[in-house]
């Protein structure tokens, strides 16, 4: 390789460089903006934040590699030398891409459940058949005894819930559990009925199960909920 050569691949390896540094922030950039917008119309995805997190500690690592690499090394360090860079940037890119291509997906599906008043008039059915006949005092019911019940396919009642109401169908399930335990506690008496008496009274199969659906619907604890409405 005469001096021309050498010179040339130097200057492109370097450029190389610098485009991808820039290319990829500017990625990064965009990624993290696009999340930031997206989420005031869907749910926070962890995964997603654990990627963006991985991909800039990633890009804040090879920042200074590259930098050293210039300053000192005159770009001679061997590209083999930054082949884990490149692995762990097309994997996370492709991450985002896949999470972001489902979040895309699951949105879809949302606005056009949103739209179809059959899924809606099904929400309001569901909805009224559990409290009518209140499966959720059964400790064991399931999406699929559910479903049965309802005449309905399982994946079609988890969409309905999940898009139309909101929900899972655990969560569905224990907030009207929840609902059951406080109107059984109008006339709770702690002499003859213990707070874990109602709870199992009202669906719920433990304390631990019960302690965290009434937290998470009423931001409270049931006790500070009963010491509230002065049934303690």
């Amino acid at each position: 390789m005469n001096h021309f050569e050498k010179t040339w691949t130097s200057s492109l390896f370097s450029v190389e460089h610098y485009v991808g540094l820039i290319s990829i922030a500017i990625y990064l950039i965009m990624s993290i903006n696009l999340y930031k917008k997206e989420t005031k119309k869907i749910a926070h995805n962890k995964k997603l934040i654990y990627i963006l997190i991985c991909f800039s500690i990633i890009w804040l690592i090879w920042f200074p590699y590259t930098i050293i690499d210039s300053l000192y090394y005159d770009f001679n360090l061997p590209v083999s030398k930054f082949y884990s860079f490149y692995i762990f940037f097309t994997a996370l890119t492709y991450g985002i891409g896949f999470i972001g291509f489902r979040l895309n997906t699951q949105e879809t599906i949302k606005r056009n459940f949103e739209k179809n008043s059959e899924a809606k008039e099904l929400a309001k059915t569901i909805t009224h058949k559990m409290k009518i006949e209140k499966y959720y005092l059964d400790p064991n019911v399931n999406i699929n005894s559910f479903a049965v019940k309802m005449n309905l396919h399982p994946n079609k009642v988890s969409a309905v819930i999940n898009n139309m109401m909101g929900y899972s169908f655990r969560d569905f399930i224990n907030m009207h559990r929840v609902e059951e335990f406080k109107y059984l506690a109008k006339t709770y008496d702690s002499k003859s009925k213990t707070i874990l008496s109602l709870a199992l009274d009202a669906g719920f199969n433990s304390k631990a199960s019960f302690n965290r659906a009434f937290k998470k619907f009423c931001n409270m604890s049931p006790i500070e909920y009963l010491e509230k409405n002065q049934k303690i």
